[in-house]
């Protein structure tokens, strides 16, 4: 691997970790894929879901 090749390797993982430290706290985890008892932004009976799933039009 040249120089060139070896800076920019450990550039980029430097600030993949800076961007890791600054996302991680140091409270509990949470599961932002499926947080209980949240629906989202736009819960299943929004209407978006419905004009979405129309597929017949």
């Amino acid at each position: 691997m040249s120089d060139q090749a070896t800076f920019v390797t450990r550039v980029r993982s430097s600030i993949g970790q800076s961007v890791i430290n600054l996302t991680r706290g140091s409270g509990p985890t949470i599961d932002y894929t499926s947080p209980p008892g949240d629906p989202g932004l736009f819960g299943p009976d929004a209407a978006c879901w419905k004009v979405h799933s129309d597929s017949h039009r």
